[in-house]
């Protein structure tokens, strides 16, 4: 009498006895022989690959370093400004001093006319410390490189001279020439502080 395979067993032939040998299959799901693992398991969450994660990593850190050397110029940027700030108000301050004792001696030079004439009551000798003070000014305005524009007699021209009036002359050669100056002109390093206000000969035959 044959027996009877059990329902879902399967079974081999060995080649040498020619017998059926049962196979055995060993199942290792986690969840066949309990059904309440399937339950407990928890989702495999979305995981990026570690070289992925390595440069993510790496950006961030690159980042945070730009932006901490980012911060770090825009102060030095503003210690920077301050520092030229101070330094300009500085220099500037100095030049208003150095300019300010240029003139501290005609000052004196003046004190002293004045007390002169108060003393002999000579105006003489006013008008002489008038002088020699307006020289010695114009001394010290030459030494900042001030140059005074006096251009009596020559060409007038619209660059350094500002016509305040046409005067008729009697002669052609005077037409179209400075003829009197009425406010000198100055100029310093070739650049026009003032132009010169003058009077222009015109000739009519």
């Amino acid at each position: 009498m044959m027996k009877k395979k059990k329902k879902g067993q399967k079974k081999s032939i060995d080649s040498k006895t020619g017998e059926a040998r049962p196979i055995q299959v060993t199942d290792k799901r986690f969840w066949v022989n309990n059904e309440d693992a399937i339950d407990e398991a928890q989702p495999i969450g979305k995981q990026l690959p570690s070289f992925v994660e390595e440069l993510k990593n790496r950006t961030e850190l690159a980042e945070a370093r730009l932006k901490e050397k980012l911060e770090s110029l825009d102060r030095d940027n503003e210690s920077l400004r301050n520092r030229l700030q101070r330094d300009l108000e500085q220099r500037l301050e100095q030049e208003k001093l150095h300019l300010i004792k240029h003139f501290l001696e005609v000052i004196d030079n003046f004190e002293l006319a004045l007390d002169s004439t108060v003393a002999s009551d000579n105006l003489r000798a006013l008008q002489e410390g008038v002088e020699l003070n307006l020289k010695l000014f114009h001394q010290k305005l030459e030494i900042l490189g001030l140059e005074p524009i006096e251009p009596l007699g020559e060409d007038f021209d619209p660059e350094i001279a500002e016509a305040v009036a046409l005067v008729p002359v009697d002669k052609s050669e005077q037409d179209q020439k400075v003829v009197l100056i009425v406010q000198k002109g100055y100029r310093k390093d070739k650049l026009l502080l003032r132009a010169a206000r003058v009077h222009v000969g015109h000739y009519e035959a």
